[in-house]
């Protein structure tokens, strides 16, 4: 078939922990978490490739996923598809936003940048409306001792960052993440 890539290509970017004290491409950082996620069910680009070398002291690394063809960032959704949408769809999505979010703090993983342009989205309408949600950019993606900590953190970073989500909207989606983290 035609498929389409996502290729991030990095130059020096590190992160630095207790475990790496001159840092490390995030790029790999990132790579675990995809394949951790996956592995969790929480769905995720699908990893084609990564590599990461040094060359003359700087750290070159890459990182190619499946596109995610056909979604949209939640941010863009909002501002281009939200108004035409029926409410059963609306609902779908909020749900399904709710339900992917809590799979990933309910196994103590935190995003640790989740705003609106981090959450693609696909929605179909009609009589049975269904929704597809993919978290994407997971290179500060990290494990919390408690599923509380990680989902407080990432609930008050996208309320945050919600772009032009609706108040109402928003409390909806608390409450689907709330039931699907305690159920």
């Amino acid at each position: 078939g035609n498929r389409q890539y996502y290729c991030k290509q990095q130059s020096g970017h590190l992160h630095r922990s207790w475990r790496h004290p001159f840092g490390r491409p995030t790029v790999l950082r990132e790579a675990e978490s995809i394949t951790a996620l996956q592995a969790l069910g929480v769905p995720v680009p699908r990893l084609v490739f990564h590599a990461a070398e040094k060359l003359a002291g700087q750290w070159k690394a890459i990182l190619v996923t499946e596109a995610l063809t056909g979604m949209l960032p939640l941010d863009r959704w909002y501002a281009e598809m939200a108004e035409s949408i029926s409410p059963d769809a609306r609902a779908m999505l909020l749900t399904r936003i709710g339900q992917t979010l809590a799979k990933m703090h309910r196994f103590g993983w935190q995003h640790s940048c989740l705003y609106a342009k981090h959450v693609f989205v696909r929605v179909e309408d009609g009589p049975f409306p269904k929704a597809e949600v993919v978290l994407i950019d997971l290179e500060k993606c990290r494990k919390r001792l408690r599923p509380a900590q990680a989902a407080t953190h990432d609930m008050n970073q996208l309320h945050r960052h919600r772009a032009s989500m609706s108040e109402a909207d928003w409390q909806q989606l608390v409450l689907n993440h709330t039931q699907a983290l305690d159920g």
